[in-house]
């Protein structure tokens, strides 16, 4: 297709000679006297690159064909996963897509455009807006064809935590998608432990027990006012840190 061969920097055309019709590629390659062998240093650098997480559920939706096969393809090939769902051949599918993506979907892909005749003209931007006002969690990526701006701002503001323009190779966006993945799973991890800090900061505090260190993600270390260490009594706050922190939690 004409997408695929513009993801490849390839130049197609389409040429008819009477009942004779020719589709012809040209793709600029260069031809490499050997192939270099690989060092330790950069097998060491393999094994160091962050990798997708196995069989995450991918959910995306596209009115283009072309572009649902072409999605499909390099995701199931790079991302380490068989669970990509595509949608958007019909206007149908809008609603399929958000109860996958809702129900199962760690990462939701979406065009902005999805355009079924008529004065059908679905925005991806409302889609994402209705994901996350039902509780979706996972990353949000927008796929468009206008990456301007103010068209990437909008898509933000809907929900989106990345944007790619239809013009990045797919390889490439898949590779930032990674990348965008990992982040996004680190910040509810964050934002948990501050949560868990806070509501177990008010226990000790009602328990006449005060915290003197109190940095998110470490152990924490817990007293009493008299700075003798707290009974570890079933069910409470001591046991909580010892199960998640381990026994150095404790002075």
């Amino acid at each position: 297709s004409f997408m695929a061969a513009e993801t490849m920097g390839a130049d197609l055309k389409l040429t008819q000679t009477g009942q004779q019709v020719a589709f012809v590629i040209q793709l600029e390659v260069e031809v490499a006297d050997h192939v270099p062998a690989k060092s330790s240093a950069d097998s060491h650098s393999g094994a160091a690159t962050v990798v997708f997480p196995c069989d995450l559920c991918i959910c995306c939706i596209d009115d283009s064909e072309a572009a649902r096969r072409l999605l499909h393809h390099h995701l199931v090939t790079l991302a380490n996963t068989k669970q990509v769902h595509m949608f958007g051949a019909n206007e149908e599918e809008v609603e399929e897509f958000k109860r996958t993506s809702l129900a199962t979907g760690h990462i939701a892909i979406l065009d902005q455009h999805l355009e079924y005749g008529g004065n059908s003209n679905i925005l991806g931007t409302d889609i994402i807006a209705d994901l996350v006002a039902q509780g979706f969690t996972g990353l949000v990526c927008m796929r468009s064809g206008n990456t301007a701006d103010e068209d990437v701002e909008m898509y933000k503001a809907a929900g989106a935590h990345c944007v790619f323009g239809k013009d990045v190779p797919v390889k490439q966006m898949i590779a930032e998608l990674k990348v965008a993945y990992h982040q996004h799973i680190a910040k509810p991890k964050v934002a948990s432990e501050s949560a868990l800090l806070i509501e177990d900061a008010i226990e000790v505090q009602n328990s006449d027990a005060y915290i003197f260190e109190s940095l998110p993600g470490s152990p924490m270390a817990i007293a009493s006012s008299s700075s003798q260490p707290l009974q570890r009594a079933e069910g409470g706050i001591e046991q909580r840190y010892l199960a998640r922190y381990g026994p150095s939690a404790f002075p």
